[in-house]
């Protein structure tokens, strides 16, 4: 019985294709930059490689997805601020009392690293709540200023399941970051911005110094 012989060249050539399709599904792709949130590195128009196996560290920026948006309809870009573990300092606004007016202080926040636990305070009270709620499927309820009472257990401590980084998108921009959604888990981070492959300008014109532009993380 006579045997089927593929060509070598078509064996060659199918692998190099089950290659490329493995290395867009697992290792990279590329996404359109469509606000200037993160101007002056990143413009509109610009086309950027997203490196899924890069290491996540402070101050890259970052593809990842809004867990305001469902999931594979639309993913954002921010820079990350904060990794799993730092203490973040943010200006914010505090409530004294009916008769003082709202202050403007900073205060320090501890993002979220998995199995290490974080202290409840007046300040981080609601952040915890959110990430609880919305990541570790917890019934949450605020008991007190420094007490926060999860699945029925006042708890002065809260240890989570993941690792948690800030976001930030800069600026008025349109895109959520942090600001909106609090703390994000790294397993919402797809890849980080590597370079800028080309850009199509408003008039559809493709500038020269943007094509194969490395990104300053």
């Amino acid at each position: 019985m006579n045997s089927l012989r593929i060509p070598r060249w078509l064996a060659v050539m199918f692998l190099a294709i089950l290659l490329m399709v493995c290395a867009v599904v697992f290792c990279f792709f590329q996404l359109r930059v469509t606000d200037n949130s993160l101007s002056p590195q990143l413009q509109i128009g610009d086309r950027v490689f997203i490196d899924r196996l890069s290491t996540l560290r402070r101050g890259k920026i970052v593809a990842y997805q809004n867990p305001f948006m469902p999931t594979g309809v639309n993913y954002c870009l921010g820079r990350c601020l904060a990794v799993p573990g730092d203490t973040l300092r943010l200006y914010m606004e505090e409530h004294v009392s009916d008769s003082v007016p709202l202050r403007h202080v900073w205060r320090d926040f501890i993002v979220p690293r998995r199995n290490q636990p974080v202290e409840v305070t007046q300040w981080n009270r609601e952040l915890l709540s959110n990430a609880l709620f919305a990541y570790e499927g917890a019934n949450v309820c605020p008991q007190c200023d420094t007490i926060l009472l999860v699945n029925g257990q006042p708890l002065r401590h809260i240890t989570f399941s993941h690792d948690f980084v800030w976001i930030s998108a800069r600026g008025d921009s349109i895109i959520a970051d942090s600001r909106l959604f609090g703390f994000l888990p790294t397993d919402h981070i797809l890849g980080s911005v590597s370079f800028i492959t080309y850009s199509i300008g408003k008039d559809f014109s493709i500038p020269l110094n943007r094509i194969f532009r490395s990104i300053d993380n």
